[in-house]
């Protein structure tokens, strides 16, 4: 018999019931009869619902054998009749095969059955709880920008910035919702995200009233550069939050658009809340989600394991690190006691240690309360790849707040520079601060609160995105660190990770579990770093664009009549965009050190398999007397060697594939040195320009350079 069509009848067969009188199983033989003929089975062996009447079509009976049918409706079981004529047994027992030919022919034009069933209702049947955290992961992750939804909210964004609550109707027609996908933006009165309310509805106000005042006045004191940097501003801002609903999951975002999400999960998605300066609440939430990523489920976090090596305070232990590291170091024979020294100071932090020789009488000092991490790893403990992530995290982030301390204040500063910067050109020239006329002083000061908040959004945005990649290389050096003593591989690392010691290789789990780690730090955030990407290309266009504009100005003579072009220009364009690029370029050069952090690891690890393959070959050549002169711990060390060596090999090549396959990039680049020598040449070409164009007084260019422009 085919085995297409065996499986239909057996598990037809497989079919069981309890007896009802609470002996054993009656299996029941099983007794199909073909469509559109009569049932001639009798009444004592169909399966009929509980107390109702039998109504199962006699094409589709299956019998007990001398048993009442005591089997409820919710259990029943129904599969499909062969279409083959057959003739059941009208006796007891007896049962009739169907032939062949025609069993070949039904199962050649019937597909397999469809059994309907009912799970069972009384104790024996699991049924699998839903995952809390699983749910938490996929409303949160999605690695795929979704370029509808980048069009969509732009265009809510910048209708909502010049129309606000005028376009109130249009919005949800566009958001395919109601007051629920405004309220979730901040476009509509809602208790929870009130604040955001008020400040948009007043940036609205204000833009509003200038731009309408500007298109019916005109007034001559209000220069065409300043509404280029309202609108440039409101560009920015637009795309970079259009690109944030453009990674949350498609299915999330429809449910933003049509209910009312509780106000935590909005404050998680924005990047000046949720990633400038990372909450508590907010790491540990990040961190689970990398975990959920890379591990799975949280049942397998203890699965991933790592063996330190305990710092080399006895003869033995420093002979078994010289093994692995090659080399000794200053910072080998240094023991941090887990107090930090200096704490928060932007240079000069460290950890204390103490030499080795006084290890033992610091020791029992007792006055240091070290986190339980670094006193398991210190003494050469395993740690799970959950802890020791969650160290360095928790490190690297309480870094972060003391490197950036001082950029958020610089960041403000720059924004309003760049928003007054008219004004202040304006009086210095010798009118007045908002202009003359009410007209002007109603365009300039009703633009100045978006301009303000705007700009400097967008600065803040790019700071953001520094730090973001500032993380990721601490996180990256951090693993590092693990695997060496040197200082050249521990440099720009918290305090808290240079105390580690770093890991034995020779264990193949801590191999794969460093692997783990590793994919674990690029992961962190990647929510937010691939938002990052998007809108630092954005913006990098952006500033090409302003630099552009300002090309055509010294080129096209009646471009530059057209605007009444004076230093004003000058100064407003070249700073917004030089801010911009200089960003850019920080960006670009963490990243180069991102990126170059696969060299290092595999550096470090091409080491570590260097010391197992010579670790093997002299055990392997030495005498049977002389092997006894080992050590007990270094016999455990070198064996399976080879294995571990092999192991390094591959993930050197995996981390090499991986770094050609996803390097770090910005607009679409790799980030490296020769992405940063282009992004230099565009504003020194830019300034040559200009110098040139302010300079050629044979031309009469020179005069458009001043405070009062070309008045002749």
């Amino acid at each position: 018999m085919p085995a297409h069509g065996s499986a239909d009848l057996l598990d037809l067969s497989a079919l069981s019931f309890t007896d009802p009188g609470g002996t054993d199983d009656v299996t029941l033989p099983r007794v199909i009869t073909p469509k559109n003929e009569e049932c001639k089975i009798p009444a004592d062996r169909v399966i009929t619902p509980k107390n109702e009447e039998c109504k199962i079509p006699a094409d589709r009976v299956i019998t007990p054998k001398n048993e009442e049918c005591k089997i409820p409706a919710d259990r029943c079981i129904e599969a499909r009749p062969p279409v083959s004529p057959s003739s059941a047994a009208n006796d007891e027992g007896a049962q009739t095969e169907l032939p062949d030919p025609d069993l070949a022919e039904w199962m050649s034009s019937v597909p397999p059955p469809e059994f309907a069933s009912c799970a069972a209702d009384d104790e024996g049947a699991e049924t699998e709880l839903p995952d809390p955290d699983l749910a938490e992961w996929m409303s949160y992750v999605s690695a795929e920008m979704n370029w509808r939804v980048v069009i969509v909210e732009f265009i809510g964004q910048a209708m909502y910035a010049l129309l606000g609550p005028l376009c109130w109707p249009i919005l949800c027609i566009l958001y395919d919702g109601g007051t629920a996908a405004l309220g979730n933006r901040g476009f509509w009165v809602r208790k929870e995200t009130m604040p955001f309310f008020i400040v948009q509805t007043v940036m609205w106000g204000g833009l509003f009233t200038s731009l309408v005042t500007l298109a019916v006045y005109r007034p001559p004191e209000v220069k065409l550069v300043e509404l280029k940097l309202c609108l440039s501003a409101l560009f920015m801002r637009s795309i970079t939050i259009a690109v944030k609903y453009a990674y949350v999951p498609y299915d999330q975002w429809t449910r933003v658009n049509t209910e009312h999400m509780p106000v935590e999960y909005i404050r998680s998605l924005l990047l000046l809340i949720a990633w400038r300066t990372i909450p508590a609440a907010t790491r540990d939430f990040y961190t689970r989600l990398s975990l959920r990523s890379v591990l799975g489920d949280s049942g397998m976090w203890p699965d991933f394991s790592m063996q330190f090596m305990s710092w080399p305070v006895s003869k033995q232990q420093r002979r078994k690190v010289q093994m692995r590291v090659g080399k000794t170091t200053q910072k080998m024979l240094r023991v941090p006691t887990g107090k930090i020294l200096r704490f928060n100071h932007l240079f000069r932090e460290t950890a204390e240690t103490c030499n080795v020789l006084e290890f033992q009488a610091a020791k029992g000092a007792g006055d240091v309360k070290a986190d339980p991490t670094f006193e398991k790893a210190k003494l050469g403990g395993r740690l799970s790849v959950e802890a020791v992530f969650d160290y360095i995290v928790r490190s690297v982030v309480r870094r972060d707040t003391v490197v950036f301390r001082v950029a958020e204040g610089a960041s403000f500063i720059v924004a309003l520079a760049i928003c007054f910067l008219p004004c202040i050109l304006r009086s210095a020239a010798g009118n007045a601060f908002a202009g003359d006329s009410v007209e002007a002083r109603i365009v300039i000061i009703g633009m100045m609160p978006y301009n303000l908040l705007a700009v400097y959004s967008s600065n803040a945005f790019i700071l953001v995105a520094a730090r973001d990649m500032w993380r990721r290389r601490a996180m990256l050096r951090s693993c590092a660190a693990l695997l060496s003593f040197q200082d050249a591989y521990r440099i720009n690392c918290p305090a808290e990770v240079k105390m580690l010691p770093i890991l034995d290789l020779m264990d193949a789990s801590t191999l794969h579990s460093w692997m783990k780690l590793r994919m674990l730090c690029l992961d962190f955030g990647r929510f937010f770093s691939l938002r990052i990407e998007a809108f630092a290309t954005v913006f990098t266009g952006c500033a090409l664009a302003m630099l552009a504009d300002l090309l055509l100005l010294l080129h096209v003579p009646s471009y530059r009549e057209s605007v009444d072009m004076n230093f004003t220009d000058l100064a407003v364009t070249g700073t917004l965009a030089i801010s911009v690029l200089g960003s850019i370029v920080t960006l670009v050069a963490l990243g180069s050190e991102v990126n170059g952090s696969t060299h290092r690891h595999s550096f470090l690890l091409n080491r570590q398999r260097l010391a197992a393959i010579a670790m093997c070959r002299d055990v392997s050549r030495r005498d049977p007397a002389d092997r006894k002169e080992i050590s007990s711990v270094d016999l455990d060390d070198t064996h399976n060697l080879a294995e571990v060596a092999d192991f390094i090999d591959v993930l050197c090549s995996d981390i090499a594939a991986e770094h050609e396959v996803h390097p770090v990039k910005l607009i679409g680049l790799y980030c490296g040195y020769s992405l940063l020598s282009t992004i230099y040449v565009v504003p020194s070409y830019v300034i040559s320009q200009v110098v040139t164009f302010c300079t050629d007084s044979d031309a009469g260019t020179d005069v458009y350079c001043t405070l009062a422009g070309n008045v002749g």
